[in-house]
């Protein structure tokens, strides 16, 4: 059998964190497919939509989400980019719904 489908996958809004743990976010998604790997998820951040795209982590588990805490150089509106490739190469990329504002105070 040749696998020529790609994963189906969707970003969730993106949950920010409060009081202790306003510096984190929450990333979830749904990832199908018959022939993912362990490890087929990659996340992404931008400033702007556009990019350029900077690396959060790559090969992680298909777990459905991804606990970030921000680096000091993140502007206080980004937005979110998982790619999702299965064991034959095929590659699906989503964007989160909308952008993230966080309260960098």
């Amino acid at each position: 059998e040749v696998d020529t489908t790609k994963p189906s996958a969707r970003l969730q809004p993106v949950q920010i964190g409060a009081g202790a743990d306003a510096e984190t976010v929450v990333i979830a998604w749904t990832a199908v497919d018959k022939n993912l790997g362990p490890e087929p998820i990659d996340l992404f951040y931008a400033a702007r939509p556009e990019g350029p795209w900077l690396p959060i982590a790559s090969k992680i588990k298909n777990d459905g989400s991804f606990r970030w805490t921000l680096p000091r150089e993140v502007e206080a509106t980004f937005f979110v980019r998982m790619e999702v490739t299965d064991q034959a190469g095929n590659n699906v990329r989503c964007d989160a719904p909308q952008a993230v504002v966080v309260d960098l105070q």
